[in-house]
């Protein structure tokens, strides 16, 4: 069964009131990875810039630079979006589903590493467009994302690496060569307009001292669709997880 069987639908669940003894012990058998997540604020303006920040073991949010100096409770509210992450508990050392969620609705889900599904990476769901394994319409994350030229004349402008992301119709191309990655939608076969760039995390050293740690970021171009934004974000994620395990 698809990754719904695992997924924690709980992560919204707020717990009120004092806690006695007996009921913190029963909670130590729950998953680590529930946490309170208050309603976001829909935002004005959507940031051109947003950054990866973690706020527990198992969530992070997407939040504007500027946001990011506030307390925890208000930061948290005026985030873009919010990544939480739960495990399998069949196969919790290599299987979990990464959920993505604006102010409370999600948006979308991808699971990865479940043993069920063989040589296949995972699956992956966009905002009402699922593609699971029983489905006609099944697309597996190895489908929607390719490495390779795949048909772009890429080489020609110096891109050796290149990942294309292909979901419901929407066609990305990764320029992957350099460190900071740039992502373009492609057009009549083309990539025609640069619609992000990824920055990897990083730590700055003084000898044998971390002086500053830089989070991942994304930075939007001043003229991409809104509705582009979410296949910039999922792409990204697993982009930079596939970096992370080589």
């Amino acid at each position: 069964m698809p990754t719904s069987s695992y997924q924690d639908n709980n992560l919204l669940s707020t717990p009120g009131g004092s806690t006695s003894s007996s009921e913190k012990q029963n909670r130590s058998f729950k998953a680590e990875s529930q946490i309170t997540i208050p309603k976001l604020e829909p935002l004005p303006v959507l940031p051109s810039k947003v950054e990866f920040h973690h706020q527990g073991p198992h969530f992070m949010i997407v939040i504007a630079p500027e946001h990011t100096e506030l307390p925890p409770d208000k930061r948290i509210r005026v985030a873009w979006s919010t990544i939480s992450v739960s495990l399998n508990c069949f196969a919790p050392d290599r299987s979990h589903t990464i959920t993505i969620r604006q102010s409370e609705r999600k948006v979308a889900q991808v699971e990865i590493g479940n043993p069920e599904y063989g040589d296949k990476i995972g699956t992956v769901w966009l905002d009402n467009a699922a593609y699971w394994l029983d489905n006609n319409d099944t697309y597996w994350i190895s489908d929607v994302l390719t490495t390779g030229k795949n048909g772009f004349f890429t080489v020609a402008f110096g891109w050796k690496h290149t990942v294309q992301w292909n979901f419901n119709n929407v066609v990305l191309l990764w320029n992957c060569t350099l460190e900071i990655k740039q992502c373009y939608l492609v057009v009549d076969g083309k990539a025609q307009h640069l619609l992000a760039s990824l920055s990897f995390p990083s730590v700055q050293f003084e000898g044998n001292r971390i002086t500053k740690k830089v989070p991942a970021s994304i930075s939007f171009g001043k003229n991409i669709d809104n509705t582009l934004r979410l296949p910039v974000l999922v792409s990204a994620l697993i982009i930079e997880r596939r970096r992370v395990l080589g």
